[in-house]
């Protein structure tokens, strides 16, 4: 393509000198991100050489991967390309080539305004970021559930409509929370019909206290929004947030840019029925009404699946969900497996007996463990925290 040749007849030693000091810079911020979940040489020796490797119709690479039947623009196939350039071993695995339709590279050259080499560094980190979670993507482990967190309903025009009610939200454990977020995301987008692309999400703020006030979950749910859930938000509505919630509303709002900011609105039980009556329909409507009234006669904690309540999904069965993915991998119609990290994923939510979730968990998590004194701190402090914000 015309890229591919531009990009091939640059003398070596004058695209090395042109990036030098921009790639300084680069290592110098990553080395400053310790949290950044790309493997930060990797990603530098890919940009080095970036000017250096062409991206060929017949590279061995490109044919190893490429899925049979995409007629893929070469500008698409360039991003991706240099996406595998910047992942460990310069390595693209099946199940992260077969994610990279045009559809969705598109979206990333979208965000990045048709810059190729920085589209492919966001694309990598993304696929980087699928294949740490590809077991909960390919639904072949269903996570620990941490709430109701669930497609609810789907509206008219094929928009999944996302659920979750503070009510019944457990103590945060960042990672059972990101699994969780992330099965029911996946499930989010195999779940959309027709024209639909993007999925809504309301939050229940009902039930919000001062045990949810721990901002550390905050940080890789917006990346998972920001990054491999790119531009699939179409829009976020928070129902009858408290004031103590605008802690977390603030320490979210800085991770993700403008565009998604200006998605989030604010509502009332009311308000919210109205607005997806006229985004999704009166029956999606009436759904939300439904289960908005239900989770206010009663205080109790009770996530994941119950009488009346089906996980991930009130619209579509899992199985079904994830069939394509669990193909993807080679496994066929195989079963969904539950957890393997149940009982560890709930021994790290370990807290005061007083303020666990409900009486059903303690149950589970047992009253004689003990608790450190550290533990013990951060509640009381967030307890104090939440009565000064009052």
């Amino acid at each position: 393509g015309t890229f591919a040749a531009n990009h091939a007849c640059q003398p070596q030693e004058r695209s090395c000198a042109k990036i030098g000091a921009p790639l300084a810079m680069f290592r110098a911020l990553l080395d400053s991100l310790s949290c950044c979940s790309v493997d930060r040489r990797s990603l530098c020796d890919a940009l080095l050489d970036r000017t250096m490797t062409p991206v060929s119709k017949n590279s061995p690479s490109s044919n190893d991967v490429e899925p049979s039947g995409y007629v893929v623009d070469p500008k698409i196939q360039a991003v991706i390309e240099q996406a595998r350039l910047c992942l460990p071993n310069q390595k693209m695995s099946w199940w992260q080539r077969s994610w990279c339709s045009p559809e969705i590279v598109q979206v990333y050259l979208k965000g990045r305004k048709g810059d190729v080499l920085a589209a492919a560094k966001i694309l990598a980190e993304a696929l980087q970021w699928r294949e740490q979670h590809r077991d909960i993507l390919s639904g072949s482990r269903v996570p620990v559930w941490q709430s109701d967190f669930r497609i609810l309903a789907r509206a008219a025009s094929g928009h999944p409509i996302i659920y979750l009610c503070y009510r019944h939200h457990m103590i945060p454990n960042t990672q059972a929370i990101l699994e969780h977020g992330a099965y029911v995301l996946e499930a989010a987008v195999h779940s959309m019909r027709g024209d639909a692309r993007q999925f809504d999400i309301i939050i229940d703020c009902y039930g919000f206290n001062h045990t949810h006030l721990d901002p550390r979950p905050i940080v890789p749910l917006m990346k998972m929004i920001q990054q491999p859930y790119r531009d699939r938000l179409r829009t976020a509505i928070f129902v009858g947030a408290p004031s103590a919630f605008n802690f977390l509303y603030r320490v979210g709002s800085p991770l993700v840019n403008e565009k998604t900011r200006r998605k989030a609105m604010f509502a009332s039980p009311d308000e919210a029925v109205t607005h997806i009556a006229k985004t999704g329909g009166g029956d999606a409507a009436q759904t939300l009404k439904g289960v908005l009234s239900l989770n206010r006669q009663g205080t109790d904690c009770q996530p994941g699946e119950i009488e009346g309540r089906k996980m991930p999904s009130e619209v579509d069965d899992a199985v079904n969900l994830f069939r394509s993915a669990r193909r993807q991998l080679g496994s066929g119609s195989a079963s969904i497996q539950p957890s393997a990290e149940a009982s560890a994923a709930e021994a790290e939510t370990t807290m005061p007996s007083s303020w666990r979730c409900c009486r059903r968990r303690r149950a589970q998590q047992g009253e004689t463990r003990g608790v450190s004194k550290f533990q013990e701190s951060g509640f009381m402090r967030l307890k104090l925290f939440w009565h000064a914000l009052g």
